[in-house]
């Protein structure tokens, strides 16, 4: 089971996102205290929100295949991933004035909306229940970050805490029916499940 780059490749829009987080939170740690350009950060959102969907649509008429022995990249998953870029393109272009005035910390906000939209692409193309939980689980904290983002606000931090312990408990439930699954069938694969 060796993994090389073209195991990785159909990943790609996935890599280059998730990429673009990181690169929005390195720009936001070498601003210093006077912060970064909230519509700069918000730019480089969407164009790696765009990058992703390009490459989700140049992947669409390939064929299935298996990246890194978890991940299914087809049709499917890939018209999946497609409107999930959309939506969350969509989102930024239409809220992102008001989110970059009422959020703290635009470079964690907008670098954690990029991480939702690779959790959310992982998750709709794993074949394994492990993959499964842990994009889960990744957009769950990501999520927690953004509910809880507005600082000023007490309902934004009370909307945090509420939404992290249903969450947990939601968590342990899902953690608790995959094992089942797999004390039953022996796999973490989804196939081999059936």
């Amino acid at each position: 089971m060796e993994i090389g780059f073209a195991s990785l490749a159909p990943l790609l829009p996935e890599l280059l996102v998730a990429f673009g987080g990181l690169l929005i939170l390195i720009l936001d740690a070498t601003a210093g205290k006077q912060g970064g350009s909230a519509r700069g950060y918000m730019a480089i959102t969407v164009l790696f929100l765009f990058v992703g969907l390009v490459g989700a649509f140049v992947q669409l008429g390939g064929e299935a295949t298996t990246a890194a022995f978890v991940v299914d990249v087809d049709a499917f998953s890939l018209f999946l991933k497609m409107i999930i870029y959309t939506a969350m393109l969509l989102t930024a272009l239409a809220g992102g004035g008001y989110l970059n005035r009422v959020v703290s910390g635009v470079g964690e906000f907008w670098s954690s909306y990029l991480f939702i939209a690779v959790a959310m692409a992982f998750a709709v193309s794993a074949n394994n229940l492990l993959l499964i939980f842990v994009a889960i689980e990744f957009l769950s904290i990501t999520s927690y970050i953004l509910v809880g983002s507005i600082r000023e606000d007490l309902r934004s931090s009370e909307a945090g805490l509420k939404y992290f312990l249903y969450g947990s408990v939601a968590s342990a439930i899902m953690l608790y029916g995959m094992s089942l699954m797999y004390g039953a069938t022996g796999s973490l694969n989804l196939i081999e499940i059936g």
